[in-house]
């Protein structure tokens, strides 16, 4: 999974912990330490995907991705606005690719 995403960082809150779970198992940590978008790239093994708890009609299996911001801070709370809502990270782009594992000889 490659994520593109902005995070909400400043003099203030200088570093911002993200950790990706997914069907609620820690696969990684990312920490972002400035606004510039960045790509982060998270690798989903199998065996997690195949324990998906989520079923849509017709059976069909549905992973949940998880992303849990430490800390997230309101711009109120930095004195750089009246938003009240906490703020971590801004996703613009997710893209998922599959890869397979060469057989070893």
């Amino acid at each position: 999974m490659e994520v593109t995403a902005q995070a909400f960082v400043g003099t203030l809150n200088p570093a911002l912990t993200v950790e990706v779970l997914v069907n609620g198992e820690k696969i990684t940590d990312w920490e972002f330490t400035d606004t510039r978008q960045q790509k982060r790239i998270a690798i989903i093994p199998g065996d997690l995907l195949k324990k998906a708890k989520y079923a849509l009609k017709g059976a069909q299996q549905l992973a949940l991705i998880e992303f849990s911001i430490h800390d997230p801070i309101s711009p109120k709370a930095l004195g750089m606005s009246q938003d009240t809502r906490e703020l971590g990270l801004g996703v613009s782009k997710l893209t998922f690719s599959q890869f397979s594992e060469s057989p070893v000889h």
